[in-house]
């Protein structure tokens, strides 16, 4: 695998490491290697099974299916028509208790209280807030520790 070694990047304070076949450079040999395994010139080999989406690393696909298919997932395993857990407040039914337990706890009738750090949007279960950080703003520069802010609702 004939990969050059840049030496150090008074920039970055690292190494940098060339693809032999392409422009890329990382500042891992690790990550060349993968680079040179899964991505330059191959074709995508990890296959959505909810859709015709591929991607050439297992964790992209990863990423993919908790931005655009995780919502309907968890929708489908905790709903439907023969739920045994009727929410008392309003029409919708869960197969588990403890679904029901979080719908009343954080949903029901509830303002959402986690808050996105990258912008304005609101959620009102935690797991939500992941899914849309994960699919809007994988890339976006985290402006909390965690990347998920808990904002206090201080109106009355």
């Amino acid at each position: 695998m004939g990969c050059t070694f840049f030496g150090w990047n008074a920039v970055f304070d690292s190494a940098l490491f060339a693809c032999p076949k392409c422009p890329r450079r990382y500042k891992r040999k690790t990550h060349l290697n993968r680079h040179l395994k899964y991505e330059c010139g191959k074709q995508p080999q990890f296959q959505c099974p909810h859709c015709q989406y591929k991607a050439k690393l297992k964790d992209n696909l990863k990423y993919h299916i908790l931005a655009k298919h995780m919502k309907r997932i968890l929708h489908w395993m905790n709903q439907g028509a023969d739920g045994k857990f009727e929410c008392p407040q309003c029409p919708r039914k869960y197969i588990r208790k403890i679904s029901l337990n979080r719908h009343l706890r954080y949903e029901c009738g509830k303002q959402p209280q986690f808050a996105c750090p990258h912008c304005p949007y609101r959620a009102k279960l935690k797991s939500n807030l992941k899914y849309h950080v994960l699919g809007v703003h994988m890339n976006a520069p985290k402006k909390a520790e965690l990347g998920i802010a808990i904002a206090r609702n201080n109106t009355t």
